[in-house]
């Protein structure tokens, strides 16, 4: 086969160009249907996705904790987006409190206590309140494994905040 192939090479070449109108024809259209295909997907996805990453943490407030709930916020509150109130997943079990630091957060007993923050400040266990991440509005997997691309991408964060002594899990 090797003594054939600069035959086979020169052949190509000749069957590339007598047929050239008709692959460059068909690699065009091929290509706009990948483009009009992948542009269909990629909006299909987008109408189905909440236009405020903050929708996504309030689902997992709504179906995971039933009890009273203390909802403190580092930044607005995470029911009212673009000066619009999203009650969707509001229960009356949810106070909700803004903060400007840590130090605010009281902890009672007999109430879950949950801190929204974005990736931007990172919460440490600090005041003898332990932090535990149990929601991020994306994976894991893409805030690791992406260098950075995460850090300049504002997501909403999860705490569940406990007295640093009482930590359980």
């Amino acid at each position: 086969i090797i003594k054939f192939t600069p035959y086979i090479v020169l052949f190509s070449f000749t069957l590339i160009e007598k047929y050239k109108p008709t692959i460059s024809f068909i690699s065009h259209k091929l290509t706009f249907y990948v483009i009009v295909v992948v542009n269909l997907g990629l909006t299909a996805a987008y109408c189905f996705t909440p236009a405020d990453y903050s929708a996504g943490a309030m689902n997992y407030i709504y179906h995971n904790y039933s009890d009273k709930v203390q909802l403190y916020c580092t930044d607005n509150n995470p029911y009212e987006s673009f000066g619009l109130y999203n009650n969707y997943y509001r229960t009356k079990n949810i106070k909700f409190q803004k903060i400007e630091t840590l130090s605010q957060i009281t902890i009672k007993d007999g109430e879950k206590t949950l801190l929204i923050a974005n990736n931007k400040r990172p919460i440490k266990d600090t005041l003898g309140i332990s932090f535990t991440k149990v929601y991020q509005s994306l994976p894991e997997v893409l805030t690791d494994n992406l260098k950075g691309w995460a850090s300049r991408h504002t997501m909403k964060v999860i705490y569940k905040c406990e007295k640093a002594n009482a930590k359980k899990e």
